[in-house]
């Protein structure tokens, strides 16, 4: 039986651990929220989203095959996306609800993107900014995952040499996918780390 105060000290560190990860999600919090802000100075329209969770999913998740960081929002968050999403893509609201239900929506919405994340206490927290220059619109979407999990998306996406980023609504109803062929920034040193843990699940 543990001594008193051992389970002193494990409930401490527990503690300690919660308030690290509230901290890192916080400052990535006020890091998007800061970038929109920045943005938005300087002419551009933005829409700035903190997902409820992150998703590193491998291609044996369901549906069979898709793969890629899924962020997963609130029903109010995800209408606003699906609604700057679709007009950064020219289309209005009713041809973007004809897109085929329960299709990857991978529009051609943003020239450009880029991935702001650090590494603390077993979690990745994440910062991507989607940019459409000559509009001048930005989607920002932070989140944060466990890194335990991350290794079978990793895999897959160093042997397809490509990702992709889904964001989707609580009941997990697609709202939009965008696709990646340079993988890096979301993945850096992967090669790496699946030789370190060639194991790993």
């Amino acid at each position: 039986m543990p001594e008193i105060g051992e389970d002193t000290d494990y409930a401490d560190r527990i503690a300690t651990n919660a308030e690290a990860l509230k901290g890192a999600w916080n400052a990535t919090r006020e890091e998007l929220y800061g970038m929109a802000d920045e943005l938005e100075a300087e002419g551009w329209e933005t829409l700035a989203v903190a997902a409820d969770h992150v998703a590193p999913e491998g291609p044996n998740f369901e549906p069979q095959g898709r793969f890629g960081l899924s962020f997963t929002l609130v029903d109010n968050l995800a209408d606003d996306v699906e609604s700057f999403v679709a007009e950064t893509a020219g289309l209005s609201a009713a041809e973007y609800d004809d897109l085929i239900e329960g299709e990857t929506r991978e529009l051609d919405a943003f020239d450009r993107f880029e991935v702001f994340q650090r590494e603390t206490d077993g979690h990745v927290y994440i910062l991507v900014a989607y940019f459409d220059d000559d509009q001048q619109r930005a989607l920002l979407l932070a989140g944060a995952y466990q890194v335990m999990f991350a290794n079978p998306l990793r895999k897959t996406v160093v042997e397809r040499d490509e990702t992709y980023t889904h964001i989707l609504r609580l009941d997990e109803t697609p709202v939009a996918s965008f696709y990646h062929e340079e993988w890096e920034p979301f993945f850096p040193n992967a090669k790496q780390r699946l030789a370190d843990a060639p194991d790993e699940e």
